[in-house]
């Protein structure tokens, strides 16, 4: 199964990601930021081309690890778009079940700092153009979890009845 927590900067898509690797048996999480070092971001000379490459670079470990077999669940956190998903289903080729949980949690929670996440201007900026843009809406999204009062045990509870329920 390939699981995308889906959602804005700060929605909790990696602490719920990497806290669905404890609970899930033979699961890998793939964090999607972490693909392209800050050292290599020199190599690409703007936003959008250093989005490029983490996707690339996310499609070759799915490739990889879907081709080596060795994970139940493969887990990757990063926002959602139709280019995105319709790649993967080229890729996992009806071979694997495929779900997109989208945390929603309400604008003006995401912009705060939560945790350990201190958020800069352009963070909170790209929030507000990621909700306007329907990311949190997002169509194919097999289940929305509003997450806004949740803590992150409950939002992950909600996943995993959902994969239950589902498989």
């Amino acid at each position: 199964m390939i699981l995308n927590i889906n959602g804005p900067i700060n929605s909790g898509k990696s602490t719920i990601s990497q806290l669905l690797v404890k609970q899930l048996p033979n699961s890998i999480f793939i964090e999607v930021d972490d693909l392209l070092s800050d050292e290599e971001k020199i190599n690409f000379p703007n936003f959008e081309s250093r989005i490029n490459e983490r996707i690339n670079r996310l499609f070759i470990k799915l490739n990889n690890y879907l081709t080596i077999g060795n994970y139940d669940y493969i887990i990757f956190a990063y926002p959602m778009s139709d280019e995105i998903y319709n790649e993967i289903l080229k890729i996992i080729n009806s071979k694997e079940i495929f779900f997109v949980i989208t945390l929603c949690p309400k604008m003006e929670i995401c912009r705060i700092n939560r945790g350990n996440r201190e958020l800069n201007d352009w963070e909170k900026n790209r929030i507000i153009e990621m909700y306007k843009n329907g990311l949190t809406s997002y169509g194919k999204t097999d289940k929305f979890i509003d997450n806004t009062y949740q803590d992150a045990e409950e939002t992950v509870k909600e996943v995993l009845e959902f994969i239950k329920n589902k498989t």
